[in-house]
């Protein structure tokens, strides 16, 4: 009896036939656009892989390849599923193949193709290879309304058989022209073929499925290997086979699948609400940091406030502190001392500016003057309005011995280039610099506070304004502080007294 559609054919007529052996065939059609791939199993049940290629089958070579003939040229299928492809861009006379000659292999591995306008030979050169097939990557796997991984085999209840598959194939080149075939083996007996990237399956009966998905590129019909997911549906009480065994059972294993089915629900829904719960402590928790946030920040000049200061100068005090203390430990690997410098800086004259260009022009200078500042100062340093037209620059990074040359820099940035106040208006500004570093004395850490050191930064601040602005001052002991007569305190100090305070 001959073959029909009806058996799994694609079409009624039959243009080309190429056997590979007893038991596996390539057939091509008239009357459809197709070629089909017959395979004979064990138990003699052929199987159909149909393909929608616009093609002939030509014949297959020694190295078991198989030639087709299209519109476009040759296509060279091999055992992997790799497609190589030959027209006329490659050297053939012309793109059709003669249906009476068509190709064929000589000694020497070369091949001889009819073409309609003549005959061409061609040489494969070694190490060809054929197109590089598209791959298939899970973009979303969702079972049961829950995202799964493919690395898993998750079992669901039928309650929750609900599967939907987002998929992607990895083609940049042309994603157009690349066409997809899925299939639920456990269910489905055919691939089905689809220009969608996503399926989906819902009320999936009881039993064990993979569902596997492979794309192929339309104009070279290289195919990706399938990309699979497997996984179980659990089948429902009733319809296991102790369920069935007497009517007693069946009315307490309905009442346990009753309890069952609740607890499940009431567990999804406590879920649900735990997952909802925990989204809002999370929006809570992300707008509470925006605020404290903002609560550090200044809004005028986007620098650092003083709250923000005082919060996270104790991390770098304790950190600078052992790091002097492990200095002096005899047993400890020698290290650099760590210090903090604190650079107080003023705009000099700046209540001229507002009284004469008014506050939008006295804001847009503190503006200016922060960016500048910032311009200079290095990535682990911060920049804190301290109050008015007053920043404090908070160093990490920077010695004593290397102070001034940053604050150079500062007093340049500010000075050498004019500020633009708004309205066309540029006024040329300078500033004053006053700092001092921490710990004050290297030999006894403890003798003076933050507060303490960031005061006579202040005055030094105050010296660099009155002698004559637009400079900067720093007060560090004196070379001989400890052997002076006077005490090192805070009052004394405060007279810069030259046997315990040295002005650089």
């Amino acid at each position: 009896m001959g073959n029909r559609s009806s058996d799994g054919l694609r079409g009624q007529t039959v243009t080309s036939v190429v056997a590979l052996n007893d038991d596996e065939v390539w057939i091509g059609y008239n009357d459809v656009v197709g070629v089909s791939h017959v395979r004979l199993a064990k138990n003699g049940i052929a199987r159909f892989e149909h393909h929608n290629w616009d093609w002939t089958v030509v014949f297959r070579d020694s190295k078991g390849r198989v030639w087709f003939n299209g519109t476009d040229g040759l296509s060279i299928l091999d055992s992997n599923g790799r497609i190589q492809r030959l027209n006329h861009a490659d050297g053939l006379l012309w793109n059709d193949i003669s249906p009476w000659t068509g190709v064929r292999e000589e000694q020497d591995g070369s091949f001889v193709v009819a073409t309609s306008r003549g005959l061409a030979r061609y040489q494969p050169l070694p190490g060809a290879t054929a197109n590089v097939p598209p791959m298939v990557l899970f973009t979303s796997v969702t079972l049961g309304g829950l995202e799964r991984k493919i690395s898993e085999v998750p079992e669901v209840s039928a309650s929750d058989s609900t599967l939907a598959v987002q998929f992607t194939p990895m083609d940049l080149d042309d994603p157009g022209k690349t066409s997809c075939r899925y299939q639920l083996k456990g269910m489905e007996d055919q691939a089905s073929e689809t220009e969608l990237r996503e399926i989906r399956y819902a009320a999936i009966p009881a039993g064990k499925y993979e569902f596997s998905v492979r794309c192929w590129q339309e104009e070279s019909g290289a195919a990706a290997s399938e990309a699979s997911f497997k996984f179980r549906v659990r089948p429902n009480f009733w319809q296991t086979w102790w369920a069935r065994g007497s009517a007693i059972l069946f009315f307490l294993m309905a009442v346990w699948g009753f309890v069952l089915l609740r607890t499940r629900t009431e567990s999804r829904r406590r879920r649900e609400l735990e997952q909802a719960v925990a989204q809002r402590n999370a929006e809570l928790t992300q707008k509470n940091k925006e605020l404290e946030e903002i609560s550090l920040t200044d809004p005028l000049t986007s620098t650092r406030n003083r709250r923000y200061f005082y919060e996270t100068i104790s991390t770098d005090i304790a950190q600078t502190l052992r790091s002097h203390l492990k200095s002096l430990d005899p047993t400890s690997t020698p290290a650099p001392r760590q210090e903090l410098m604190f650079v107080l800086v003023d705009i000099d004259r700046f209540k001229r500016v507002n009284d004469e260009l008014g506050h939008a022009a006295g804001d847009r200078l503190l503006q200016e003057v922060a960016k500048r500042i910032a311009s200079v100062m290095r990535r682990s340093d911060d920049l804190v309005r301290w109050g008015g037209e007053e920043f404090l620059l908070v160093c990490r990074t920077t010695d004593r011995e290397n102070a001034s040359m940053l604050c150079n820099r500062v007093l340049e940035a500010v000075r050498d280039l004019p500020f633009d106040v708004g309205n066309g208006v540029e006024i040329h500004k300078t500033c004053s610099i006053g700092w001092a570093p921490f710990p004050w004395m290297r030999d006894d850490v403890g003798l003076l506070s933050i507060d303490n050191v960031i005061e006579l930064a202040d005055k030094a601040l105050y010296l660099a304004k009155r002698e004559g602005r637009n400079r900067a001052f720093g007060m560090v002991p004196a070379q001989d502080a400890l052997k002076s007569e006077k005490n090192i305190s805070m009052t004394n100090l405060r007279d810069c007294p030259p046997d315990l305070v040295q002005i650089v």
